[in-house]
């Protein structure tokens, strides 16, 4: 375990609704192998349970141990609260109140899905129903084969099979082995989709691509400009427009700040049409002041 784990300091907010930056963002990202709001990630929780049921020691001694063979940091707090969690789940205290909500459903609604929170490392694959979140199995995979996925299907569908539950219909990835999988499976009687990211991630590739081309179309074209370029050359960074052309000025800053305009990471998915659109409004505003001046009705001095 120990190659998989990189060291590294992480800085959370308090998470009180009161508390003064609680809407800022993290500094840095919570880590995205563990559960919400935990702060060890399922591997470190299994070597506790490990640690506890097979070697039984003691909280004190899994301590020491995780410390000593892994230089994982782990308090007594976090102890008692992982090995409760994995008590409750053993008891299968709520296995009934999950089979009625299945059944008032009439089964379950699988969604599979191949999970790589290690690179490089072997594909998890698990499967859970849709409607109640309930988890139904998981398992590492030596490769992502269709043989291999057709393995961890057939095991879970003879599992539900064996507990009278209906498999309504299956939710996938777009991956072609496990595609294969599903349908020799589950055949055709099950109706299976993809995940709606995968579904309109192929679906938008081609118009995406378009806007991508109208966006950059478009840059080249204002960067081409004329005015731009000679506005381009006298530009050091300044904001405020001069005293003799102000509203040229304006205008020229602006249409120079969208020619070197570069979408970010939460701007609308078609982000050319957005840039198109704000040329559209500049474009407008300038066609009006024009017909003014031609009609007198403004003065430019």
């Amino acid at each position: 375990m120990r190659e998989n784990y990189e060291t590294s300091i992480a800085y959370y907010r308090c998470g009180h609704p009161l508390c003064p930056g609680t809407c800022d963002a993290l500094i840095r990202a919570p880590n995205p192998y563990c559960a919400d709001s935990d702060e060890y990630d399922y591997e470190v929780k299994a070597k506790v349970y490990e640690l506890r049921w097979n070697q039984r020691l003691t909280h004190e001694e899994i301590v020491y141990e995780m410390d000593r063979l892994y230089s994982i940091q782990i308090n007594h707090s976090a102890i008692e609260i992982t090995l409760k969690m994995y008590e409750l789940g053993c008891s299968e205290q709520y296995r009934l109140d999950y089979f009625s909500k299945i059944r008032d459903r009439g089964g379950v609604l699988l969604q599979v899905d191949a999970m790589k929170p290690l690179k490089g490392k072997n594909a998890l694959y698990a499967a859970h129903d849709y409607y109640t979140g309930l988890a139904l199995s998981s398992k590492h995979l030596n490769r992502e084969g269709q043989i291999e996925i057709e393995g961890f299907l057939e095991k879970l569908k003879n599992y539900l099979v064996s507990l009278g539950i209906a498999i309504l219909g299956v939710i996938s990835d777009a991956h072609v082995a496990q595609l294969n999988a599903i349908e020799a499976v589950f055949g055709p009687e099950v109706p299976h989709s993809l995940c709606h990211y995968h579904f309109f991630t192929l679906i938008l590739k081609k118009p995406k691509e378009l806007d991508s081309q109208l966006l950059t179309t478009l840059r080249k074209k204002m960067r081409g400009m004329y005015y731009l370029q000679e506005y381009r050359k006298t530009f050091k960074g300044r904001q405020a427009a001069s005293q003799e052309t102000p509203f040229v000025e304006h205008v020229l800053h602006d249409l120079y700040t969208l020619s070197n305009w570069n979408p970010r990471k939460k701007d609308p998915a078609f982000s050319g049409l957005t840039y198109y659109q704000r040329i559209l409004e500049i474009t407008g505003v300038l066609g009006k002041y024009a017909s003014d001046l031609d009609k007198r009705l403004v003065i430019l001095e």
